[in-house]
Formats: C-alpha cells, structure tokens, sequence
C-alpha cells in the first residue's frame, strides 16, 4: 500500500497522463477523425450563424425574381423568367418553371415550355384508348400505356426536335405552348395545360394496318 507522502506525486502523475491523452497531440494519435472534445462542445453551442444568414438571403433573391414576373412591363417579365430558368441555382430554375406555366402571360407560359424541353430530358406520356379497339389494341401490349419520349437535340431558332422512343428516332416541335410530335408510327399534338402537363391525343398505326388514336398527357413537373 502507497505511503502518504507518495500520494501527491501518483496523483500528480495521473493528472498529467490524463492532460496528454486530452491534448491535441493525444487526441489525433487515438482517433484523426474525432475532433477535440472542445471543439466539439462548441460545435454544438455555438451554430454556423452565416448558413441561416445565406438561406435567408437566397430567400430573398427568390421572392424579389418572382415579384418580377409580375411586373406591369412584359418585357421585365421575360427577361426574369429567363434569367430564373437559366439560373445555377437549381431551386430557382424549379420556380421559374413552375411560375411560368402557372403564369396567364402565355409569351412566359411558352419561355417555360421551350426551357423545359431542353435536352436531355424525357417526356412520359400515359396512354388512355380514346375507343373500344384502342383500348383493345393497348392491351395487346404492341405500344402499352405509357410512351417515353427523349428529347436528344433542340434547335432554338426553330424549335426543332430530334426525338428518341422505343420505335426508333423521329422527330417534334414546339411553337408557343403546342408541341408536335412524330415518333414513326406514333404522331401527336400537346397543349400546354394549367397544370404543367402536356395534354392531347397520338394517332398510332399498330401492326393491324388500322389508325387508333389515343389520348395522351405528359406531366412536366
């Protein structure tokens, strides 16, 4: 049993083992990865003020840009419509979108349209036999119920598409808010809806010979 009078000098000798292995030194040859116990204690006190600061700035960039797309100025309206749909930031191109086609101003309603068909990007179409026989052929599995169309290049000065489904490549356009499309044995016309989806009907000529026309809505949001 330790004397008295050696006690301090063990005490001592504990403290200064427990200091070491509490020390930065100490602490990296345990663990690199775990960080300092204070360090840690003010991770948790003390929050990164500037990320709410930059969210509520972000916040605010997105409420001035929406307020411009109800600018009396038609031409204010576009130009911010652009500017959100080519933004980097990808919560402000989700808006921009989403405002256009919900917009009443159809020159922002077909901004939006056109952005969206940018490739490369897809349109899912479900499929819905307008008839009896469509629904019938539908069922027979030769085109199914849903139709998938991928957008591979675009031509802005035109609005000319090359198109991609799964009877090969064809071809579509947009003007305004309509869209046309010719998917070899599939061809239809869209319509910009209210609820950002592309509505209208395909008239298909399956292996019967026969033309059936189907209707057809692709969402877009």
């Amino acid at each position: 049993m330790p004397s008295i009078a050696r006690r301090p000098i063990t005490l001592l000798l504990a403290y200064l083992t427990l200091t070491a292995c509490m020390s930065p030194v100490g602490a990296q040859a345990a663990s690199p990865d775990v960080p300092e116990p204070s360090t840690a204690i003010l991770l948790v006190q003390h929050p990164d003020a500037s990320s709410t600061d930059a969210i509520r700035a972000r916040a605010q960039r997105l409420r001035e840009a929406r307020a411009l797309l109800n600018d009396p100025d038609p031409i204010v309206r576009l130009a911010a419509l652009n500017e959100m749909l080519k933004s980097g930031d990808p919560a402000e191109r989700q808006l921009g979108t989403t405002l256009g086609f919900a917009s009443a101003d159809h020159d922002l309603r077909a901004l939006a349209l056109r952005q969206r068909l940018q490739p490369p990007t897809e349109l899912s179409f479900d499929l819905v036999g307008s008839t009896k026989q469509a629904t019938e052929e539908l069922a027979r599995g030769e085109v199914g119920s849903h139709l998938v169309v991928r957008v591979e290049t675009f031509t802005e000065a035109t609005g000319l598409m090359k198109i991609l489904t799964r009877f090969g490549y064809g071809s579509a356009q947009v003007s305004g808010t309509s869209v046309s499309i010719n998917a070899r044995i599939c061809r239809g016309n869209f319509r910009l809806g209210d609820a950002g989806t592309l509505t209208g009907s395909l008239t298909c000529i399956f292996s019967s010979g026969r033309p059936v026309s189907v209707n057809a809505v692709a969402r877009l949001l």
